[in-house]
């Protein structure tokens, strides 16, 4: 028998708007579900604040013409 193997998109939200705080406050409320990162709500935090947060939103920012 063949198992059958399916992605499911779905849409969970985007920023108030594209401004580095928007985002930033909408990555970490999606990040710090439990089902999104499932480790220690301690750790999830620590990786959050100390790793994602800080270079992601920098790094989406980032002006090509600077």
């Amino acid at each position: 028998m063949h198992r059958l193997t399916g992605i499911l998109l779905i849409n969970l939200g985007t920023p108030k708007s594209p401004s580095v705080k928007d985002v930033r406050t909408f990555l970490e409320e999606f990040l710090y579900d439990p089902y999104v990162i499932d480790i220690h709500p301690i750790f999830r935090w620590l990786l959050l604040h100390f790793i994602i947060l800080p270079f992601s939103v920098t790094i989406l920012f980032i002006d090509p013409n600077s």
